[in-house]
């Protein structure tokens, strides 16, 4: 079986892709991370964890030549107070280490629109990643996916529509955000490996909501009416910091609807809807 490692695995998407790489026993699949406690996390998921830091490149090159795997899956995300230049500094440690290791498929989990200028650091940091990984000679798969739709299911999120029947997000009512379940994306990444494909990149996003769509489908499911409540935009840059706050912002103005996904031409997903799988978490 070939060997697959996944940087970023105990993030949101990295979960759901070493869970579905892992359940496909097609792969040994390594769960990279450096948060010591994260270790038994991954062990959880099935796949065998690896302790090293990608912004130390000897570290990580030391960690990747024991593995030696024939695939990197890349799914990093920054944290800390410049979470932006760190994540770049992985993105670049980890293509270098990939050609040096000689890794035969990269796959980069990107954004939608990172392409476009957004002023959404988030973004743009992605768009770099992606300039650097096309100009490295790596046979290479970007998957530029929407918002995901776990975030929909999280306590901070469920919690005031189930004690308060009242949903709260920052976002305007009618704001249309493409969502899309992190299983959708891991289903993709298992395609794209079985077929092979070179030097592609794909858009993958699901049916657009706004949050009044939202609201009228969790009020129907709870059978009870639900306010609504928009969190004030320096409450959002307190709570979550100014690159979320900036993103925020630009989906209250822009939205953030897919409008045609890009695919491998034989790939015919029936992508997950929210009315579907709300369904578990309430």
């Amino acid at each position: 079986m070939k060997k697959v490692l996944i940087a970023g695995a105990s993030g949101t998407a990295g979960r759901t892709i070493t869970k579905m790489l892992v359940g496909s026993g097609r792969y040994i699949v390594y769960g990279l991370t450096h948060k010591q406690e994260n270790q038994s996390r991954l062990q959880d998921l099935g796949c065998i964890p690896v302790l090293a830091n990608l912004t130390d490149m000897e570290q990580g090159l030391e960690a990747i030549k024991e593995i030696q795997p024939e695939i990197v899956i890349s799914s990093v995300m920054g944290s800390g107070e410049r979470p932006g230049e760190q994540e770049l500094q992985m993105g670049k440690n980890l293509i270098e280490i990939s050609k040096e290791t000689r890794i035969a498929t990269y796959v980069y989990i990107s954004v939608f629109q990172c392409e476009i200028k957004t002023g959404i650091p988030h973004f743009e940091v992605k768009a770099k990643i992606e300039q650097l990984l096309k100009s490295s000679g790596l046979n290479h798969i970007v998957i530029r996916p929407a918002t995901f739709m776990d975030s929909l299911f999280m306590p901070w999120f469920l919690q005031t529509v189930k004690e308060q029947s009242t949903l709260v997000s920052p976002m305007e009512l009618n704001t249309k955000i493409s969502y899309l379940h992190t299983l959708d994306i891991a289903e993709l990444v298992l395609y794209v490996l079985q077929q092979n494909l070179p030097n592609e990149t794909y858009t993958i996003g699901g049916r657009a909501l706004s949050i009044r769509d939202l609201q009228q489908t969790l009020a129907e499911k709870t059978q009870t009416e639900i306010r609504y409540q928009k969190l004030p935009p320096e409450q959002v840059r307190q709570m979550a910091g100014k690159d979320i706050a900036l993103m925020v912002d630009y989906f209250n103005n822009h939205g953030f609807e897919v409008p045609e996904n890009t695919l491998p031409k034989d790939y015919k997903p029936q992508l997950r809807e929210f009315e579907e799988e709300i369904d578990q978490y309430l």
